[in-house]
This record gives structure tokens, sequence and C-alpha cells, in this order.
């Protein structure tokens, strides 16, 4: 058997290779677009239905792999609006069961 040309993207990679794994933190020089672009791409091409079935498992591998890193990219950017929120509101106080009267 001869090595079959891969369907993946030349995105940069993220995140452990097993699904369960959480995403990586993005890594200096990787955009989220880049990423995001890579995935959009992949779905466009499995959806056209003209790849072979094999080929079509590697895109869909490699495609997780760039969502894992939009997903690692969006828990970054969250954390860092959370930090800006309470630089601009202060910390928020959590109610405890005293506080409520109960």
């Amino acid at each position: 058997m001869s090595p079959r040309k891969s369907a993946a993207s030349d995105a940069p990679e993220a995140g452990g290779d097993d699904a369960r794994t959480p995403p990586a933190a993005p890594m200096p020089g990787e955009r989220f677009e880049d990423h995001l672009r890579a995935v959009e791409t992949a779905v466009r091409r499995l959806e056209s239905g003209e790849l072979p079935l094999e080929d079509s498992i590697d895109l869909y591998a490699d495609a997780m792999r760039h969502l894992k890193a939009c997903h690692a990219f969006l828990s970054a950017a969250e954390a860092r609006l959370e930090i800006v929120r309470q630089g601009v509101d202060g910390p928020r106080a959590v109610p405890t069961d005293d506080s409520l009267g109960t």
C-alpha cells in the first residue's frame, strides 16, 4: 500500500489527539480565524460528497483538531473578558446561604 495524500489543511493544529482531552492553550502565532477557516473548508469539502471515505475520515479528524483549537481560543478570550469585566465592575459577591435568610 502506498501512503495516502492527506486531506488536511495548512492551518496549525492545537489540542491533544484524543477527542476527550481538553484543548491546549493557543500557541503563539496561531490565529482563531485560521482554525475557523480550516473547519469551514473541511465542512464544505465533506458536504460536497466528492472525497473517498478514507480521505473524508482523515479530513473530519483534522477538522476536529481545528475545532478544538477554536474552543481553546474562545476559552482564553472568555477568561480575558471576565478579567476586563471584573476590572470595570469590581468583583461580585456571591450570596451565601446565610445572606439569603435561610
